[in-house]
């Protein structure tokens, strides 16, 4: 696999960790501000940026992003299951949830900087 893949898998791990693991259970503010919005706009950002800065293709920046933020997602719900067995139990809900909030962030953010790009090569 190529580094720039890990990165922005890495990357979008820690949006999702930054966004998901430092709000307690069954809470959705962080700092009073919604946890999904902070995700949506960290992997807005992040995937803004890393394709800016990076050789990676658009799709392979959105892709892995995404992945890295529902894998943040997943490994709170085992640790969360593993704690109390009782918690998450629409968990297929939660990942579908954070499935098309994450996607679509990411698609944009790296088709905004490959947007960017363009436009500089035109000059």
């Amino acid at each position: 696999m190529k580094r720039s893949k890990i990165y922005a898998f890495f990357l979008g791990l820690l949006a999702g960790a930054f966004s998901t693991w430092f709000q307690p259970y069954n809470e959705l503010e962080i700092f009073g501000v919604d946890y999904r919005i902070i995700m949506a706009v960290a992997a807005l950002v992040f995937s803004f940026l890393f394709r800016l800065f990076s050789r990676a293709g658009t799709t392979t920046t959105a892709l892995f992003i995404a992945y890295g933020i529902l894998s943040a997602l997943i490994l709170r719900i085992l640790l969360d299951v593993i704690r109390d067995p009782t918690d998450h139990n629409l968990w297929p809900l939660e990942i579908a949830i954070f499935v098309v909030i994450a996607f679509p962030a990411t698609f944009i953010g790296a088709y905004l900087a490959e947007l960017i790009h363009w436009t500089r090569k035109r000059k």
